[in-house]
């Protein structure tokens, strides 16, 4: 190879390299939704038992803002399972700012039928994208819910 091909060569290869950058960091340069959910014993000192309630985290780990707007469950067959109090949020969350949404499982008696069926819990923002959570944390509510309806069903028993 003669210097002239090798100087074609790269003259080609760093406008490629420059190109697949300026894609890189404008994909990157949009925020971003980590969720995290988890079953919680709330403590109330007037109450016998502690009340179990669904907590969600949302955390912006993106560079913009987002606008989340609604929160629910998704079936397995596509439907959506919004709760009314939880659905339509419509709030902003700037980058590192998080939003904590608790809500007790008494709100959420659908969940305990619907259980078998259940695909994830998704959150929408103002743009339409959907960002669901993760399989271990799903899991964890899952089984809850599992052993939780099991329970329901041995103390409403003769």
């Amino acid at each position: 190879m003669d210097k002239s091909s090798i100087l074609k060569f790269f003259s080609f290869l760093i406008p490629i390299i420059t190109l697949c950058w300026g894609i890189f960091s404008y994909r990157r340069d949009t925020g971003r939704l980590q969720l995290r959910a988890y079953i919680a014993d709330k403590i109330i000192p007037s109450a016998k038992a502690p009340k179990n309630e669904l907590v969600v985290k949302m955390t912006n780990i993106g560079k913009r803002s987002i606008v989340v707007s609604r929160m629910g469950f998704l079936m397995k067959d596509g439907r959506k399972l919004m709760d009314s109090k939880i659905s339509f949020l419509d709030k902003q969350l700037d980058p590192s700012e998080f939003l904590t949404i608790s809500s007790p499982l008494e709100d959420l008696q659908s969940l305990f039928c619907y259980h078998e069926e259940l695909w994830g819990l998704i959150v929408e923002d103002s743009a339409g994208k959907k960002w669901r959570l993760g399989n271990k944390d799903f899991k964890e509510i899952l089984l809850f819910l599992k052993t939780a309806k099991r329970q329901t069903l041995l103390s409403s028993a003769p």
